[in-house]
């Protein structure tokens, strides 16, 4: 190779080492630098998934949120079981039959059992004493007697009244008539026999 063509090598280089941009080490530690002082994690540092899984694992072992079966029922809503004393006296009262949800109302609670093709609700006090259950019936299944109790009570002209027959410890056998009378609401307890009683709770 010619010693002209060999010079002429050299300078093109020393020319382009002089062109080249000086602070690509300085400036790119200076930009690390910067980089590693800022409050928002590079993109895809493995800091930052890991940082959210963690959160989400401590906000999921704090979770105030009631397992099922804690005995959490809430007032006028269906829940999870009730006190164990509750569960326990409806098997013992109702042995043949499985209870549906629970509800809670006035500290009562009451669940519903199926006997028969009927829908029948049970309810008991929160320390699992028994209080009464119940079943609707209809106007022409009404004992003559109790029939005619009604109509003959001053709410015997409401119209849509609800019947249920009702069983507690002190009566076998009730029929309870509600319903609106001149928009008024009432509730009527007759005996067997047609006979006005007391509400029995």
């Amino acid at each position: 190779m010619k010693k002209s063509t060999i010079l002429a090598a050299v300078a093109l280089l020393g020319w382009l080492t002089a062109c080249a941009p000086t602070t690509s080490t300085t400036g790119g530690a200076g930009t690390s630098a910067g980089s590693g002082n800022t409050d928002t994690p590079a993109s895809g540092s493995g800091t930052a998934s890991t940082g959210t899984g963690a959160g989400r694992a401590v906000d999921e072992a704090n979770t105030t949120e009631p397992a099922a079966g804690s005995g959490n029922v809430t007032d006028g809503k269906f829940g999870n079981q009730p006190p164990g004393e509750v569960t326990t006296s409806f098997k013992q009262k109702y042995p043949s039959y499985t209870s549906g949800d629970w509800t809670m109302e006035d500290g009562h609670y009451s669940t519903t059992y199926m006997k028969e093709g009927k829908s029948y609700r049970a309810s008991f006090s929160n320390t699992g004493e028994w209080i009464d259950t119940r079943n609707d019936v209809v106007l022409d299944d009404l004992p003559a007697s109790v029939k005619e109790a009604y109509k003959n009570s001053p709410y015997g002209s409401a119209t849509n009244p609800r019947f249920t027959q009702v069983e507690t410890a002190q009566h076998p056998v009730l029929y309870r008539a509600e319903g609106q009378l001149n928009n008024q609401p009432f509730s009527l307890y007759l005996t067997p026999e047609g006979r006005t009683v007391e509400t029995p709770r």
